[in-house]
C-alpha cells in the first residue's frame, strides 16, 4: 500500500480489500486483509474481513476458494469474533476440503450469537444425512431447541437422515414434521418424510402425508408420489401402489379429487 502511496490505515485497506473483490481478484483481497490483520497500527473491521471472505469464495476453483476463505478464518493474527455468516462459510470450506469432522468439531465451539439458520445448514450438511443420520437429527433438534429457526432447508436435511437410517425412519420423521414450523414444512420435506415413512415400513403413515399435503393446499408433486408408491411396492401391497400409479397418471390430487366428485355423482 505504501508502494501505492496510500495510507496504512483501516479505511485504506478496506477500500482496497473491496476494488480487488470487484475487480474478480480474490486471491489479493486475501493477502490485503492478511495485511490489515498483521499491521500492529490497524485495527481490522467485520466489514472488511466479510468483504474479503466473499471475495475468497468467489474464486473460479471451489477447492482454491475453501482453502482461502479457511486461510482468514483462522488467522492467528485475527482480532474480531467471525460472524454467523463467517462461520457459516467456513463450516462450508471445510466440508467441501473433506473435513467433516473438523467441521462439526468448529460447529460445536461457536457461540450462540455465532449460530443461525445458515451455520446449522452447514453443519447438516457436514454431517450428512447418508453419513452419520443419527449425528445430523441430534444436531438438527439442539438448535431448534436453542431457539435457532428452522428452514424448509434445515428441516429437509433432518427428514432426509430419518428416510436413510430405518431406525430414525417415519415415526421421527413425523415426531420432526410436525415439531416444525407449517412455513418450513414445503413439499421437499413431505417427500422426504413420506421416503422416511417407506424406509421403516410406515405405509399407512406415508399416504397420510400424501394426502395432508393436498389438504394443505400442496398438491403432492411426482417425488411424493414416488416415495409413497415405493412404500406400498416395499410392504407387498402392489394393488394399492398401482392406484397411486393411476391416480399421479391422472393429475395427482387434482385427478384424485375430480374422480371422488365423479364418483359421488
Amino acid at each position: 500500500m505504501r508502494a501505492a502511496g496510500l495510507p496504512r490505515d483501516g479505511y485504506s485497506f478496506s477500500s482496497a480489500i473491496c476494488a480487488c473483490a470487484r475487480a474478480g481478484q480474490p486471491e489479493a483481497a486475501v493477502e490485503t486483509f492478511k495485511a490489515m490483520c498483521a499491521d500492529d497500527s490497524v485495527e481490522p473491521s467485520s466489514v472488511a474481513f466479510n468483504t474479503a471472505l466473499s471475495a475468497a469464495q468467489r474464486a473460479s476453483d471451489p477447492v482454491r476458494a475453501a482453502e482461502m476463505v479457511l486461510a482468514i478464518y483462522t488467522l492467528e493474527t485475527l482480532s474480531l469474533q467471525p460472524d454467523a455468516w463467517a462461520s457459516a462459510a467456513a463450516l462450508r470450506a471445510l466440508t467441501r476440503l473433506g473435513q467433516r469432522a473438523r467441521a462439526l468439531e468448529l460447529y460445536a465451539s461457536l457461540r450462540p450469537e455465532q449460530v443461525s439458520p445458515h451455520t446449522v445448514a452447514a453443519a447438516l450438511a457436514a454431517a450428512g444425512p447418508r453419513r452419520d443420520p443419527t449425528a445430523l437429527v441430534r444436531i438438527y433438534e439442539a438448535a431448534a431447541a436453542e431457539g435457532v429457526p428452522t428452514t424448509k432447508q434445515t428441516l429437509h436435511a433432518a427428514l432426509a437422515a430419518c428416510a436413510a437410517d430405518a431406525s430414525l425412519g417415519g415415526r421421527r420423521a413425523l415426531q420432526l414434521l410436525r415439531a416444525a414450523p407449517a412455513s418450513a414444512a414445503d413439499d421437499h420435506c413431505y417427500s422426504a418424510a413420506i421416503r422416511a415413512c417407506a424406509t421403516s415400513g410406515e405405509t399407512g403413515e406415508a399416504v397420510g402425508l400424501l394426502r395432508e399435503m393436498a389438504e394443505r393446499g400442496m398438491p403432492p408433486s411426482a417425488h411424493a408420489y414416488c416415495a409413497a408408491i415405493c412404500a406400498h411396492r416395499k410392504d407387498g401391497r402392489v394393488d394399492e401402489a398401482i392406484a397411486l400409479f393411476s391416480e399421479l397418471a391422472a393429475g395427482g390430487a387434482a385427478g384424485r379429487g375430480e374422480a371422488g366428485r365423479g364418483e359421488a355423482g
